[in-house]
């Protein structure tokens, strides 16, 4: 619980730390090549067979394929929004998680059936909580200079929930690939290690930015022009 807590909690600081140190395109920049470290970590474990922890881990492979679509197609969304809306949906989702994985630890009693399948060990309380958490947000959304629009108030409602349907998502992922931290997917990369170190021990980037890279595609189609 600490490692995954700390682990929410520092990716969270470190990207609002950029927030507040670059302008917009340096920040969806750097963003943007998160979420393609993302997509790094999952073709590099489908394709290099020594790393699979089964031989077949990748069959069926149209989860990991669905993956890496949604965080190619979220860093292309990044590129049509600004700063302040990239940070707001970074805080909900991990709001959401933070909360979810909180509650369940707690109070979680009911185990999800729906989800059993692919993380067995979440709860109706963990959901019903990181659904809650993202409430928690609201009354820091001004200092953020993150304004209380239609769309971010949409997302409110319902940010908590993609959230969670992309941490499914991720997980499924990572269970049809055979892992448990997708940030073993790049360890026969020098280069990429280096790139990988900060998040050591707490997941990779696709552990972190699952639930985030669902929520730019929502958050997109909320602001898409009405004709």
């Amino acid at each position: 619980m600490k490692g995954r807590l700390i682990g929410a909690l520092w990716i969270l600081g470190a990207l609002v730390l950029f927030y507040f140190a670059f302008d917009g395109s340096e920040f969806s920049t750097l963003f943007i090549f998160c979420l393609l470290m993302c997509a790094a970590e999952i073709m590099s474990i489908a394709e290099w067979q020594p790393y699979r922890l089964r031989p077949d881990a990748c069959k069926p492979n149209y989860i990991w394929n669905a993956e890496i679509c949604i965080v190619c197609f979220a860093a292309i969304c990044c590129m049509m929004l600004t700063r302040e809306q990239i940070l707001f949906i970074v805080i909900v989702s991990a709001l959401s998680d933070v909360g979810a994985f909180t509650f369940g630890k707690l109070l979680g009693r009911h185990k999800a059936k729906f989800s059993a399948s692919i993380s067995p060990n979440k709860t109706i309380e963990g959901y019903i909580g990181g659904i809650i958490c993202t409430a928690i947000i609201i009354p820091f959304m001004p200092l953020l200079g993150i304004e209380f629009s239609p769309q971010s108030i949409s997302y409110l409602a319902i940010g908590g929930a993609v959230a969670e349907i992309g941490d499914l998502i991720g997980s499924a992922t990572k269970r049809q690939l055979g892992i448990k931290d997708s940030g073993d997917g790049l360890r026969h990369f020098p280069v990429f290690r280096i790139i990988e170190y900060p998040l050591r021990g707490h997941g990779g980037y696709l552990d972190r930015l699952d639930s985030v890279s669902l929520g730019i595609l929502f958050f997109s189609l909320l602001n898409v022009p009405q004709s």
